[in-house]
């Protein structure tokens, strides 16, 4: 049994993988936004400068400076270091260019000059009439990023008073020139691998996400140490809400399958069909209706009220959900109506499917109790499907509590934290409650297995058989 497990953890590490490659591109997008600037414009080269230096700066600390995975694949017209230009919007300016001329050394040098002309320009006196349209003109030089916007743009060089100016417009209108033509098509989509090794953005970020350093959320507390009580409030309401599908589902499927054709089996089908059919954020409002503002006008208790955050260090997690029993089990029930009534369906089917089996009329034939072929010989086979739900059910559970929490002011939990972490654009939060959801779901689908190997023995490994 315990080489099965370790086979099925390491058929799911890869999953888990995938997983982790999806949430750290999340978590990169996110942090390449903290590197845009307000204004890109080269109103002051010194300026711009400082706003670079800043960037690479904010960019080191979080690893941005590194190329985002293992390898990159790309253009061959773009060098293996094109990661490091910062910040994203010249990034993409000289993307553009280079994209288009299929040179990257003739746009640096483009960029290169208009940098200088802005210097240069900076050095003529205030006095000079047509320094402020100069200024403009030598922006929309640095900020063009088509062959078109440089098409119609030309610096003048017959300024007689100011020859050095003429020799940098010169200069800057030939490096335009040279980036004008585009390229051949098949220059500019021959394909580059570069291979980055260890030092990149993603082995540094999965490193430390296995260690247990998940970030930190915007208000600055440690992602983990945020969601931990909100994961374990969420957790509880998942397990009482699965007790509970399964404690009624099961036998009422076993109960159907043995009155097949009754009236009282037709009108239960019915109703469990009118169940599934009802969205779950339906059946919460009717709870609200019925539990908490008494509408419908029926001697019906008061059993809903608020649900206060779980605080660890002021009580245990089982003192908070004791002390708020009748308003968790009824998000519980809430929660557990729709797999009710697919876990009854499931079983009633299954269990007509084995009593009409040959092994069934023979335990009948022998005289057993009917109890006993029931539940002895064909519950245990047609359990097969359920298990199956087992696992299918806890990403749909999930889903359906961080909605119930918000109906039911269930204070503290994922659902809570889930949109406030939208309300405020926490996506450290965000990802990490997407990678333990991916967790739970995958060690489901791997509990599923293991009941399937303690339910039937036969079931063995290709090499056991």
């Amino acid at each position: 049994m315990l080489r099965f497990i370790l086979q099925r953890i390491a058929w799911a590490v890869p999953m888990l993988l995938m997983v982790s490659t999806v949430i750290f591109g999340l978590n990169h997008c996110v942090n390449a936004d903290l590197l845009h600037s307000e204004d890109a414009s080269l109103q002051s080269t010194k300026n711009y400068k400082e706003l670079l230096n800043n960037r690479r700066q904010t960019a080191g600390d979080l690893f941005l400076d590194k190329p985002a995975f293992y390898f990159t694949l790309t253009g061959a017209i773009f060098p293996d270091t094109f990661y490091r230009i910062f910040p994203p919007e010249r990034k993409e300016r000289l993307a553009r260019l280079t994209a288009h001329c299929g040179n990257f050394g003739l746009v640096r040098q483009f960029e290169d000059q208009s940098a200088q002309m802005a210097d240069l320009l900076e050095t003529l006196p205030d006095s000079f009439s047509q320094k402020t349209a100069l200024r403009i003109l030598a922006n929309r030089f640095f900020r063009a990023s088509s062959a078109e916007e440089m098409s119609s743009l030309h610096f003048p060089d017959t300024f007689s008073n100011y020859p050095h100016l003429n020799t940098a417009a010169k200069a800057l209108n030939a490096s335009a020139l040279a980036v004008s033509p585009q390229a051949p098509l098949r220059t500019r989509l021959q394909p580059a691998l570069y291979w980055n090794g260890a030092d990149n953005q993603y082995h540094y970020w999965l490193r430390a996400f296995s260690g247990g350093d998940f970030g930190l959320s915007k208000s600055a507390k440690p992602v983990w140490a945020y969601l931990w009580p909100a994961l374990c409030q969420t957790l509880l309401l998942q397990i009482t809400a699965y007790l509970i599908a399964f404690t009624l589902g099961i036998p009422l499927g076993v109960w159907m399958a043995r009155r097949k054709g009754a009236r009282a089996e037709r009108w239960s089908r019915r109703g469990l069909l009118w169940m599934y059919a009802m969205p779950t954020i339906w059946w919460g409002a009717m709870a609200m209706w019925l539990f908490a503002t008494q509408g419908a006008g029926l001697p019906l208790p008061k059993i809903m009220g608020e649900v206060s955050a779980w605080r660890p260090a002021d009580e245990g997690i089982f003192s908070w959900y004791f002390g708020h029993f009748p308003t968790l089990l009824l998000a519980a029930l809430t929660i557990a109506i729709h797999p009710i009534a697919l876990i009854a369906f499931q079983m009633r089917s299954a269990m007509l499917d084995v009593m009409g089996q040959d092994y069934i009329r023979t335990a009948r034939a022998k005289g057993l109790p009917e109890k006993q072929v029931i539940w002895r010989h064909a519950f245990r086979n047609a359990l097969f499907p359920i298990i199956s739900l087992f696992g299918e059910l806890l990403p749909a559970l999930l889903a359906g509590s961080y909605i119930l929490e918000s109906i039911f002011l269930v204070r503290g939990g994922l659902g809570f934290k889930v949109i406030n972490a939208f309300h405020q654009g926490d996506f450290s939060v965000i990802a990490m409650v997407v990678m333990v959801t991916a967790i739970l779901s995958i060690s489901g689908n791997l509990l599923v297995d293991i009941l399937y190997r303690l339910i039937d023995p036969r079931i063995r490994d290709k090499k056991n058989t």
